[in-house]
Order: C-alpha cells, then structure tokens, then sequence
C-alpha cells in the first residue's frame, strides 16, 4: 500500500459534540457484510460470520435494557437482504418500539448528529469515524484478530486497552459505560492509537499535499 494521503479524508466532516447523555443517546451501526458466500479466502466464512452478527444483536439488545434512553441507527450493509439479517429478529420489539431504526443515508452524513459510532469489524468506516473524531466502538471477532498481520494486531490490542475495542459482551458492557461515564477520559486515551491508525493506514491530505506526495514517490 502506498499511503500518499486521502484527500477524501480530508474533506468529513468533524464530529463535534462536547459531551454525551448517557440518559439521551443514539448510536450508529453501520454493519459490515453479511453474505451466504465468501469474497476471499481471508474473509470470515458465512457461518461464523452469522454467529458474530447473532452475538452483537444480543449485545446491543441488553445494553438497550440497560440504558433505557439509548437508541440506535442501524444501516445494513449494501446488497444485504434484511430478511436474513439476524438483527432484524433479536431486536424486531425494539424495531416496533422505534428504539432501533433502520436508515438508508451514507454514515458520513450521520456521524456529526449521533452520539457513538458502533461496528463489528476494523473498516473503512472506522476509519472514517476516527478521521471525524467521533466516539467508536468495534465488537471484533477472534477471526479477524487472527487474520490480521502482527502489526494489525498490535493496533487492536492498543485499540482494546482503550477500551474502543472489544471481543466478548462483558468488555463491551465496560467500554460503553466508559465512554458514557468518563468521556473527556476516552478522548485522551484515544488519542494515540487513533494518530497512529491515521498516520499509517488512513491519513487525510489536501489536494496539494496529495499532489507533492505523488511527485515525491515518482522522482524517487
């Protein structure tokens, strides 16, 4: 990968709320993939990759008991037939309810008014969520950790020490009542694995920085 910078990246808008109330919250879910086929041969095989997104739809069922003002914004991922999607049934009261709602809009155009951003993998849209300085949380699964090379693997285990990332219901429980309880906290511990993530696989550039960049690498 050659990293010249993203001039796209550059370009989100910021999130820029000071504070979240933990009495009246919504959170972002911007699902990854769910298909009966495999892209790759890295990728996650469709069964285990079912029983993640079975396993994160109780997650966040429990956590809507607990925090009663939470709400959430679900968006499925492109070509993903909600039908088969397990969320859809785990939370179908919660849907009834209008605490979850479904939304078609790009997450980019949601980000700056929501509160948190939730995902299940390590994605471009992580990415996105990060260069717009939003609270994110990720629900990884123990295949894609394994997947990841040993560097990949040291940014997750930065990631989770943050308490941004996690792997089973109970840290995930902790690292949203972190967030909801010790804000200001998270942002600083943030910090650091976020600018590194940045500066090595998702770094924002202005047109002309992108430009020197490229002129740079050809009179190499």
């Amino acid at each position: 990968i050659i990293n010249t910078g993203s001039v796209y990246l550059s370009k989100l808008n910021k999130w820029k709320k000071k504070s979240i109330n933990k009495e009246n919250f919504t959170i972002l879910y911007p699902s990854g993939p769910l298909r009966n086929f495999m892209a790759s041969l890295e990728e996650m095989p469709p069964q285990k990759n079912f029983l993640h997104k079975r396993k994160i739809s109780y997650f966040l069922k429990n956590m809507l008991k607990k925090y009663p003002g939470m709400k959430i914004l679900y968006k499925s991922f492109m070509g993903t037939n909600l039908e088969h999607d397990p969320l859809v049934g785990i939370l179908s009261d919660q849907l009834l309810e209008g605490r979850v709602q479904i939304c078609y809009d790009k997450p980019i155009n949601l980000i700056p008014d929501i509160d948190i951003v939730f995902f299940d993998m390590i994605s471009t849209g992580f990415a996105e969520a990060l260069n717009m300085e939003a609270p994110s949380l990720v629900y990884n699964s123990t295949f894609n950790y394994e997947q990841a090379s040993q560097y990949g693997k040291k940014i997750n285990k930065m990631f989770q020490s943050t308490k941004t990332l996690f792997y089973e219901e109970k840290e995930g429980s902790k690292a949203l009542d972190y967030i909801l309880n010790n804000f200001e906290k998270y942002k600083k511990q943030l910090k650091e694995p976020r600018d590194i993530f940045i500066k090595k696989l998702a770094f924002p550039a202005n047109e002309l920085q992108f430009k020197n960049n490229i002129n740079k690498m050809i009179n190499k």
